[in-house]
């Protein structure tokens, strides 16, 4: 068996299969198989950059992709603005903005100059994102972005731990891998970072991997030892065994001078060989070999599908050159009675079983989330009576509103993706449970119960169901979740005609809010009312237990109203497709009859001739199978 990349060899599969396809008179097979391959033709791996102001994460981008001055590194860039790069033919700057607060609608990004990129993306251009700037796309010809990758720089900021999160919550989830740049000269890692990280790895991914910049401004004695040192407090604090852990010593300035002198020594000494060649030979090649493995499984189902209709049809062939197409038609009137029988009496049954779970989880999950998101609840009370017990004054409450009602948010935010992991997971089984369940009766009742795939090709053929993890644009789900709370309509589709039941059932709703659009409006209140000097402390308190309400009625509100969409979108679509299965069976068995009753008037040539037809056909499957099996299980490799 050749080895081809595995996206070629899967792409290569498709060809062929879709060509047999077409001659066996089925143009659509490969239809429904659509979406999984677009995934894999666009094959984004989403790589989140994060860190500590003033660690050099924009210089490592700009040294990375060998385009200096690409991402501004003067200046310190604002919170509030993220930089997202991705390739194109050509460098082109792209400013997107938040939607209206009060109409929720979206500006159309703004095409800029690069010169003006400063004027958007920096503190000193946009203080406090007072231009309400969501992020800034990036496009540039760089062949390492050219298979996929798009880099995602957000803001470094200083207390990390505290400021960083709502950014981490909007971009996190849906990273493919996550980049935590440290240095070696400031600081080794510091208990802020610890603690930031212990967060991300406990509660959004483990996919985490580390470069520790400036080694050329450290020396290589003490970049070592910074190195060396990391390791081991990561090692102790996330539980990883250091030859673990993936960790990158680099020199920007020295990949800039390598850049422009054309020079490998220089190269070489700034470590990012290393760093460039794991990101390319290990996290973009592994996400396109699940990809690839995803269609792969997917068109292994459609490849045994057409197999065994073709086998079937060469079955009635040979049967009318040996006089037996009575034996065939009885086997298929009592195939089509027992499906008759089945659909009337146990497919109502199971369909109705899967409806009494889905509820319970429904109104299980629907419960926790009015129960935990209670405006009048603990989580509110439990804020309140704390700030109530602290000395703080009026004036010192008012200051600390951003980051009271910023806390109040992670604490939302957390909640909700506990709830949509909870939720996937038993979500999945109860599908999936439901549809091998039909599947296998649906398969006995089959001309052939006992064929190699029968039962497993009806059960792909049920999981019409996908939820799509991505946007158009991969530009942030941050989109979806702010449009709820700022009063947009938030937007779902189920492709039916996918097959592959994703992790993004309920999505999280991210950061719950775009946090400085609406702390932009809640803590201007508060200020208000410290202006007065006969304000006290009662009178902040009450108005900022007010506006944590809000806010928590917001996000109450928007997990219910997604919960809900989602469900019932996937309790229509399982019930949908468990329908169209059994059209196309029922459809199946009748083309067969028909095909028993054309053979009868075939003359002994013309039943030589489709059989030998047919048995070319089957031939070129087995082909088209194997190659698939080696996509799925390399060889070598071992059953799980």
């Amino acid at each position: 068996m050749d080895k081809m990349d595995p996206k070629v060899s899967v792409i290569s599969a498709w060809a062929e299969l879709a060509a047999i396809a077409k001659t066996s008179g089925k143009p659509d097979l490969l239809a429904r198989f659509q979406p999984a391959r677009e995934r894999l033709e666009l094959g984004l791996f989403r790589l989140v950059v994060m860190g500590e102001i003033k660690k050099g994460k924009s210089s490592f981008i700009n040294a990375l992709l060998g385009f200096p001055g690409l991402l501004p590194v003067d200046s310190d860039i604002a919170t509030s603005t993220v930089f997202k790069v991705m390739y194109g033919k050509e460098k082109a700057f792209r400013v997107f903005f938040r939607p209206d607060a009060e109409s929720g609608k979206r500006p159309t990004p703004l095409l800029i100059n690069p010169e003006n990129l400063n004027e958007y993306g920096t503190e000193g251009g946009n203080p406090e994102n007072i231009k309400n700037v969501d992020f800034i796309g990036v496009e540039v010809p760089c062949p390492l972005l050219a298979n996929g990758l798009v880099l995602v720089d957000t803001p470094g900021v200083g207390g990390l731990y505290k400021a960083h999160r709502d950014i981490t919550w909007a971009y996190a989830p849906n990273a493919d891998g996550l980049l935590f740049v440290l240095d070696s000269v400031e600081t080794v890692i510091s208990q802020d970072e610890i603690s930031f990280l212990k967060e991300l790895t406990s509660k959004i991914t483990k996919k985490v991997f580390f470069v520790q910049t400036k080694s050329d401004a450290a020396g290589s004695e003490q970049s070592k030892a910074w190195q060396d040192r990391n390791l081991d407090v990561l090692s102790k604090e996330l539980g990883l065994p250091r030859d673990r852990i993936p960790y990158f010593t680099v020199s920007s300035k020295l990949k800039g001078v390598a850049d422009k002198r054309n020079s490998l020594k220089h190269l070489t000494e700034s470590g990012f060989p290393a760093i460039q060649g794991f990101i390319q030979n290990q996290l973009v090649k592994e996400k396109q070999k699940l990809l690839s493995q995803s269609l792969g499984r997917q068109l292994l189902a459609g490849a045994h599908s057409l197999r065994d209709d073709i086998a079937e049809r060469r079955k009635i062939i040979v049967a009318a050159q040996q006089s037996g197409l009575e034996a065939i038609r009885k086997q298929y009137e009592d195939a089509r009675s027992a499906f008759d029988k089945w659909s009337r009496v146990e497919c109502p049954s199971e369909v109705k079983s899967f409806n009494q779970s889905f509820g319970d989880l429904k109104r299980g999950t629907l419960n926790k989330i009015v129960d935990e998101l209670d405006p009048e609840g603990p989580m509110i009370i439990s804020a309140i009576r704390n700030i109530r017990a602290s000395e703080l004054s009026p004036e010192q409450i008012s200051e600390k509103a951003r980051e009271i009602q910023n806390d109040s948010l992670v604490s939302i935010c957390e909640f909700v993706n506990s709830t949509h992991q909870q939720f996937n997971k038993s979500a999945t089984k109860i599908i999936e449970a439901a549809i091998a369940r039909i599947g296998n009766g649906l398969a006995k009742t089959s001309i052939n119960p006992e064929s190699e795939f029968s039962i497993q090709q009806t059960q792909e053929q049920l999981k019409g169901i996908h939820l799509p993890d991505d946007l158009p644009t991969h530009f942030s789900t941050l989109d979806r979740t702010r449009d709820i709370l700022m009063g947009g309509t938030l937007g779902y589709s189920i492709a039916t005609t996918g097959i592959i039941l994703t992790s993004a059932l309920f999505p999280p709703l991210a950061a719950v809010a775009g946090i400085a659009s609406i702390l932009g409006i809640v803590v201007g209140a508060i200020k208000q009312s410290s202006d007065s000097s006969v304000r006290k402390k009662e009178e902040i308190l009450a108005k900022l237990k007010g506006l944590l309400q809000s806010l928590m009625r917001k996000a109450q509100k928007a997990a219910r109203d997604q919960l809900e969409t989602i469900c019932t979108k996937l309790e229509r679509s399982t019930e949908q497709e468990i329908q169209t299965a059994m059209g196309a069976y029922r459809s199946h068995l009748e083309a067969k009859m028909q095909e028993i009753s054309a053979a009868k008037n075939k003359t002994a040539a013309e039943c030589k001739a489709d059989v030998d037809s047919l048995a070319i056909q089957e031939s070129k499957i087995t082909a088209v199978l194997a190659k698939l099996n080696s996509i799925i299980k390399p060889a070598g490799a071992t059953a799980p």
